[in-house]
């Protein structure tokens, strides 16, 4: 078994998917007993699989699936993670890429223990890297950014218990996996060096209701691990989610209609409303949202 196998699903960005290959493929010469590279081709009408299939004839070893048709971002991941090799996956976005020398202080990490999820903070600020042996510290710790799904490696064995036809259509099936990962394992570790260059491409970003993802699915989510990790976890979860993620994409979506953004907002106040109206801390949040939205509109 290979140790660390990175899966880049991908749909239609053949130049930006060449220059992230070109990016791994430096990187993991000389460490091919190591590392499985897989591409999930999600049926693109692009010239990615022409791309692909050129490297392959170069010599580069990509374990490379085209599917038959668009199974949607989830229905791609699942596809990432039930065929990688490795004892630890890697899914990275196909849009963010591997910083020099990301790939040697990964697989010295991973070399070093064994861990459930090993988290890259992708903040530039560079201190010591995080042990931890309690998964609610580290879920706390996390927050919102285990949603990033190229900010995550996991443990093949948290993929096992995880039924992806669950959680189509959420955009979120990576975090049942992750959650798994940090529930189940006895250590954990965040890596809080930047490894990446993310969202290379973040101009295409988008397309989805963010309300409806990161309130409705995510909470729907971290419920369902409640039982395991404690309604305080929940609570801290919820709280953090709402000052940390929904404050920040409610002054950027709502209060610039020039934003330009592809994120979709209808409802968002409903939406927002039911999880949150018994919530001490909404009131102040939601108070100088509007003072800041009339104030922005004089």
């Amino acid at each position: 078994m290979k140790l660390l196998t990175i899966a880049i699903p991908t749909y239609n960005r053949a130049s930006i998917l060449k220059d992230s290959l070109a990016k791994i493929i430096d990187q993991i010469s000389g460490k091919e007993d190591l590392i499985e590279l897989l591409v999930s081709d999600n049926c693109s009408p692009d010239e990615t699989q022409d791309i692909v299939y050129t490297l392959i004839q170069k010599g580069n070893v990509i374990n490379y699936n085209r599917n038959e048709e668009n199974l949607g971002m989830d229905g791609n991941f699942s596809y990432c993670f039930n065929h990688a090799k490795g004892k630890y996956i890697w899914i990275l976005g196909d849009d963010d890429y591997l910083l020099d020398g990301a790939l040697d202080k990964i697989i010295n990490i991973l070399r070093k223990d064994e861990y459930g999820l090993i988290h890259l903070n992708s903040s530039k600020l560079i201190k010591e890297n995080e042990i931890f042996y309690s998964s609610t510290k580290l879920l706390n710790t996390i927050n919102i950014n285990i949603t990033f799904i190229s900010g995550n490696i996991v443990n093949r064995n948290a993929v096992q218990k995880v039924n992806f036809d669950n959680y189509r259509g959420t955009l979120l099936s990576q975090v049942p996996v992750y959650l798994n990962a940090a529930k189940d394992f006895e250590k954990s570790i965040i890596i809080n060096q930047q490894l990446l260059e993310t969202a290379v491409d973040s101009v295409t970003n988008g397309g989805y209701n963010i309300f409806e993802v990161f309130v409705i699915n995510y909470l729907n989510i971290l419920k369902e691990f409640k039982i395991d990790l404690g309604n305080t976890w929940y609570e801290i979860q919820k709280f953090k989610l709402c000052r940390n993620f929904l404050w920040i994409w409610m002054c950027r979506l709502l209060l610039n209609p020039h934003h330009g953004l592809r994120f979709k907002t209808d409802g968002w106040l409903k939406i927002i409303w039911k999880y949150y109206w018994y919530e001490i801390y909404f009131y102040p949040m939601m108070t100088l949202f509007s003072l800041k939205k009339i104030f922005h509109k004089l």
